[in-house]
């Protein structure tokens, strides 16, 4: 008589039962560990720093000499746009330790973080979850693994930093009904990251509109929504119009972002999917998961208890709704302006929400079937980690203005050319 395969333990009624058996979480936080080092050591030996990065070290370098955030002393034009990572860079250079070095540390200590963050929301919903998902954290294995991400950890850039605040963002509302005092931590949250990016504030609406269908007290949650973005957003934006004297930062009126360019955005997402199509089966698998019984007791207490004001939504729907509404926003955005010649890079910061969309249809689509979720979450990292990029063989080649851009700084030529610069500097002193 055969033996049937060997499968993981059932635990699909966790929710009913308790927490999973010790091996999982056991073998959970040796995986998730284990996708942080690896994902700490590779964005390092990858590191590199782009020449758009030097515009917001020139800014923070007057800035600590007093001299204000200019570029040129006595010019006050708005060259950069990330203006929190543009003050990090200037208190790197006040402890006295180089840009690059510094901007470097950061970026992958966002990485880092935003990684562990999705290691912790696994964690946290394991007792809703069954077969393989009581054992990895998918979506941060996934992200250790997502070679763009470890590239942009770096680059001198606020690209991780932004990945994080959005990364933050969502944990933040996903867990449980959002009342006012979580909203206004959102809020807080938000205005930070309007700060790091112009395009944060879009995220607003977005999030008023979620709390608009979960929420049991919408409207208190959405007046401290507000409150609380407006709080940080209002005095930072007065200051930028009274002391540049404009609403966008100068890149805005010298690219034309106002007018939109779709073909060109269409184009940059639809490279960015080819190169990782395992991220396009999240949607088709949260959506195939929509409705399916099960698994969600903890959620029908919630609902139960909540009574009729509170959404229908189960727990699982609300976090999936939740990050695609994220995702489908910035998506659009992005397409607006045309994506960015750097390719991957406008996408990055709702990588993490794809990543946690495949870690939510994995676990709800093959339910109690631990080998089915094994065999999805193989061809998902097998996809990231092996499709080739659909860019021209020539290193520096670029389609349509896009580009591999950490190609153009080889860490051999940037070392001559890093020496080489500062023998330069003495002769060039006080100009």
């Amino acid at each position: 008589m055969s033996l049937p395969p060997p499968t993981l333990p059932d635990v699909s009624d966790s929710a009913n039962r308790g927490a999973p058996p010790r091996a999982a979480s056991l073998a959970f936080l040796a995986a998730a560990a284990a996708a942080i080092l690896y994902a700490l050591v590779t964005a390092f030996r990858q590191r590199w720093v782009s020449d758009d990065a030097f515009i917001s070290f020139r800014y923070a370098e007057n800035l600590v000499r007093g001299l204000g955030l200019v570029y040129n002393p006595g010019e006050r034009v708005e060259g950069y746009s990330n203006f929190t990572w543009t003050l990090w860079s200037a208190l790197g250079m006040r402890l006295g330790v180089e840009p690059e070095k510094w901007s470097s540390a950061g970026g992958i200590a966002c990485y880092v973080a935003a990684l562990a963050l999705l290691a912790w929301n696994a964690w946290t919903y394991r007792r809703e979850s069954s077969g393989l998902a009581a054992w990895i954290p998918l979506a941060a294995i996934l992200g250790a693994l997502h070679p763009d991400w470890q590239l942009f950890a770096t680059g001198g850039l606020e690209t991780s930093l932004f990945a994080l605040e959005i990364t933050a963002l969502y944990l933040l509302l996903a867990r449980g009904d959002a009342g006012p005092a979580r909203a206004a931590a959102a809020g807080l949250l938000l205005g930070l990251a309007a700060m790091t990016r112009p395009d944060g504030p879009i995220f607003v609406p977005v999030v008023g509109l979620f709390l608009l269908l979960t929420g049991r007290r919408r409207l208190r949650a959405l007046l401290a929504l507000g409150a609380a973005f407006l709080l940080v957003w209002t005095p930072y934006t007065l200051w930028r119009v009274g002391y540049y004297g404009d609403y966008f930062p100068n890149t805005y009126y010298a690219k034309s972002a106002a007018i939109p360019w779709y073909s060109q955005g269409a184009f940059y997402v639809s490279l960015y999917f080819a190169r990782y199509w395992p991220l396009l089966l999240a949607p088709v698998l949260v959506a195939a998961a929509w409705r399916r019984r099960g698994g969600d007791a903890a959620a029908k207490v919630e609902r139960e208890s909540a009574g009729a004001a509170t959404s229908a939504l189960s727990s699982w729907q609300r976090r999936a709704l939740l990050a695609a509404m994220l995702v489908a926003v910035y998506v659009a955005f992005v397409i607006r302006v045309g994506g960015d010649f750097m390719f991957a890079r406008f996408l990055i910061p709702v990588t993490p929400l794809l990543l946690v969309l495949l870690e939510l249809g994995i676990a709800r689509v093959a339910l109690t079937r631990a080998w089915k979720q094994g065999v999805l979450a193989a061809a998902a990292a097998a996809g990231i980690v092996l499709t080739p990029y659909p860019l021209p063989s020539d290193p520096f080649g670029s389609i349509r203005g896009i580009v591999f851009e950490p190609n153009f700084y080889p860490r051999g030529p940037m070392d001559r050319v890093r020496r080489e610069g500062l023998a330069l500097r003495p002769f060039f002193a006080g100009l």
